[in-house]
């Protein structure tokens, strides 16, 4: 566990410079603890993975089995009916909820052709805030209530060691100064 040190004042760059290689030290450790436990959680998803494969074959073989029988002898079980119940459970046979398939291959020619006969009731627009365009022209998207353009100041340490620096908004600092003032 590292050590909590002091909150003492940076005085002189000569305090600076150590604090930032601390920051440097200590980014390396968050970064080697998080590789570990991405490295042991990908381990364990590979074992989960075998092992539950394992059941899904023996689950599809047990269906397949049970699917045989039934179908077999459908009539002679069901007796008209949809369910057949037996002390350990009950299966049978359902319709699922009617839905619509269309192939990823032929979305678009679906989509033309709906336009071209004018049934726009089967087709849906979505829309997304272009930020991007509110950025490079925003005088109009401004006069819309809830619209604003932030801008904020970060404050960066980027340590000889690292490749990228550790950023943090100035607000995050000077609202713990104003806690720990209190």
């Amino acid at each position: 566990m590292p050590e909590r040190k002091n909150d003492l004042p940076v005085e002189d760059l000569a305090k600076a410079e150590r604090l930032l290689a601390e920051i440097g030290k200590t980014e390396r450790a968050i970064e080697s603890i998080n590789l570990t436990l991405n490295a042991a959680v990908e381990q364990l998803k590979g074992v989960a993975a075998i092992k539950s494969h394992l059941y899904q074959e023996k689950l599809d073989l047990l269906l397949r089995q049970l699917f045989e029988f039934a179908e077999k002898n459908r009539k002679a079980l069901t007796h008209d009916k949809k369910v057949v119940k037996i002390c350990s459970g009950e299966f049978g046979w359902r319709l699922s909820g009617r839905s619509v398939e269309i192939p990823k291959t032929k979305e678009r020619a679906v989509i033309k052709s709906f336009q071209k006969l004018k049934l726009s009731k089967y087709l849906q627009v979505t829309y997304k805030i272009a930020k991007g365009a509110i950025l490079k022209d925003p005088k109009q998207a401004l006069a819309v209530d809830g619209v604003t353009i932030a801008q904020h100041e970060i404050f960066f340490a980027k340590p000889s060691t690292l490749k990228t620096a550790i950023t943090r908004r100035v607000e995050y600092f000077k609202k713990r100064l104003k806690k720990n003032a209190k």
